[in-house]
């Protein structure tokens, strides 16, 4: 996306909402005063536009990250990762989505009522999420990565019944299915993340909540696929040479 001095705010972000961001930390209000171009706002508020077009360019040139072949990844290399990308990521962007949502909902809540719902089933979401992070950190990581490290020290906390074990994966795969279920429902109201009623606020929201949704989808396909069926397996082997 090539920006120009002369582009409105609001058809700057409608274009690639991560420039959001920049005009949110500079106190650019996008939304409401959005016809505005950017170097209007910029006069307005005193600031340097060759630094703002160096952020904003520095945000549109940022590579997306490029798929991995997790499936040849060590299990506690994959748990480093997915706590270090996957979790972080969620721990930040719930405040960020949710404050985009929340400014969204006092706007429009009234007009548009279906805000209420996307905005309630999020925090529902995010509520259970975290509570979902805490247990693989404490309790179903440290037993995996116990398992793939030291699998024959019996102190470990990966030395616990096979049962249990695989209760204990079993109870992440049917909270990842209650995820999956939820955010089919927000992608319905949401018209695939399309709903638009005017509101540039409405749409980095949106475009937010998508990002995470990928981000989510990617992160249950390495629990779920690669990281739960290797544990298992490493599990199911050790058992049978301890037998």
């Amino acid at each position: 996306m090539h920006i120009q001095l002369e582009d409105q705010i609001g058809e700057i972000v409608m274009r690639d909402y991560r420039t959001a961001s920049v005009f949110k930390a500079k106190g650019i209000d996008f939304c409401c005063r959005g016809h505005r171009t950017l170097l209007d706002a910029i006069n307005e508020k005193g600031l340097v536009a060759e630094d703002i077009m160096q952020e904003l360019n520095k945000v549109d040139a940022k590579p997306k990250e490029a798929p991995f072949d997790y499936a040849g990844w060590k299990l506690e290399y994959l748990i480093d990762h997915i706590i270090d990308n996957h979790h972080a990521y969620i721990r930040q962007q719930i405040p960020v989505i949710t404050s985009y949502l929340d400014q969204v909902f006092k706007a429009h809540g009234k007009k548009v009522p279906v805000i209420e719902e996307i905005r309630s089933l999020f925090i529902e979401d995010a509520q259970d999420l975290m509570k979902h992070l805490e247990t693989e950190e404490e309790i179903v990581f440290p037993m995996i990565r116990d398992l793939a490290i030291t699998p024959l020290y019996m102190d470990s906390p990966s030395c616990v019944p096979l049962t249990f074990f695989q209760k204990m994966i079993s109870n992440m795969e049917q909270e990842h299915l209650n995820e999956g279920n939820r955010w089919r429902r927000i992608n319905e109201l949401t018209e695939n993340f399309q709903l638009e009623f005017g509101c540039n606020v409405s749409h980095v929201a949106f475009s937010l909540l998508r990002e995470f949704q990928d981000d989510l989808h990617l992160h249950i396909h390495i629990e779920n696929n690669i990281l739960f069926p290797g544990a298992i397996e490493l599990k199911n082997n050790i058992k049978a040479i301890q037998s």
